[in-house]
């Protein structure tokens, strides 16, 4: 066994969570199912009491770590990181053998979007990865790493910058390796070593907390145009202002500017948790992914609700003439309280 492979076992191999980043945490109301739809295992439970994994049923893949949006899950041993300047990347997934990738991995799917991003940012252009039967492999992923690649490509040929080149390799994979009579490459004490000094270099580079941002933050800013990966769209008509989005949101994609009154929307820190799109009762709010996003300032009309007082605010349009709040307006203000008899 490798020296990764074995401080990934004595680490354990079964995801870990994050409260304070769960969506869940954040709103009852919250629909992200993301790591319980790509276990390919079923270990992820969701229900009304709380987020549970059987650990029994858990193979460490790590796939669900990738799909998270907020990075509330973690893995020990699972890294994928480029050098500022390394320009090429070989990585594996643990099934294969015979070879000696940059990052062997438990599945090549557990790269995230993130970690795309924040390699080519180092400066990643090539890409290749080593698989062993990945088409009939119980964790295949259709919108695993791939997926994810040609997306982030996409984003970059629009707006003309150079993409990251795929060079996908079948490797063999350790059933047939031992029907070929090939045997994993054991270590000298020299190798061993030296593997042990690489590996704590590598630490140095893994992506940090304070590194860690929403995808678009990693590339230059966007403009109304541009492909995006998430991106919060806002019916003028069904919004009522309530601001509850811009409350909620824990990225501050939402900030509200005072003069003149406006919704400003930032694109590049959206991680499509869905948030926002869930705690609107107006159902004012969807989330673009992919595809062009046109705002990114939305116009307010200010008023002062003519039943409580209060200031208040609504999205400008055409048939925008607005007198109540919008608790006020939920109100039938004609109903009798109370009756003095």
């Amino acid at each position: 066994m490798q020296l990764r492979e074995l401080l990934a076992e004595a680490s354990g191999k079964v995801p870990t969570a994050d409260p304070e980043r769960c969506v869940h945490t954040r709103a009852e109301v919250a629909s992200c199912r993301q790591c319980v739809s790509a276990c390919p295992v079923d270990a992820w439970r969701l229900d009304d009491e709380a987020l549970a994994i059987d650990t029994d049923r858990c193979d460490g893949c790590g796939i669900c770590v990738a799909h998270c949006p907020e990075r509330a899950l973690s893995l020990a041993g699972l890294t994928a990181q480029a050098h500022p300047g390394q320009r090429d990347i070989t990585l594996a997934c643990e099934r294969v053998v015979g070879e000696h990738p940059d990052w062997r991995l438990p599945c090549v799917n557990a790269v995230s979007l993130q970690q795309i991003a924040s390699m080519y940012r180092r400066g990643l252009r090539r890409l290749s990865l080593l698989t062993a039967e990945c088409r009939s492999c119980p964790r295949h992923d259709c919108s695993g790493l791939p997926h994810r690649l040609d997306m982030f490509n996409r984003v970059l040929s629009q707006r003309q910058m150079p993409g990251i080149e795929l060079i996908a390799e079948q490797a063999p994979g350790r059933e047939a390796a031992r029907e070929a009579g090939m045997t994993e490459p054991r270590l000298t004490r020299r190798a061993f070593f030296r593997r042990m000094a690489s590996a704590v270099a590598e630490h140095r580079w893994d992506a940090s907390e304070a590194d860690w941002r929403a995808v678009g933050g990693y590339l230059p800013p966007s403009c109304p145009g541009d492909l995006v990966f998430f991106a919060p769209q806002i019916d003028p008509i069904r919004c009522n202002g309530c601001d509850a989005c811009l409350q909620i949101c824990p990225h501050d994609v939402f900030t509200l500017e005072q003069e003149p009154a406006a919704f400003v929307i930032s694109v590049d820190a959206c991680t499509g948790c869905r948030l926002c799109a869930d705690v609107c009762d107006q159902d004012a709010l969807s989330i673009i992914t992919g595809g062009k996003f046109e705002q990114s300032r939305i116009a307010l009309d200010s008023a002062t609700c003519r039943a409580c007082g209060v200031e208040f605010h609504r999205p400008a349009h055409a048939n925008s003439a607005p007198e109540l709040c919008h608790i006020c307006s939920r109100v039938n203000h004609q109903r009798n309280l109370f009756q003095v008899l």
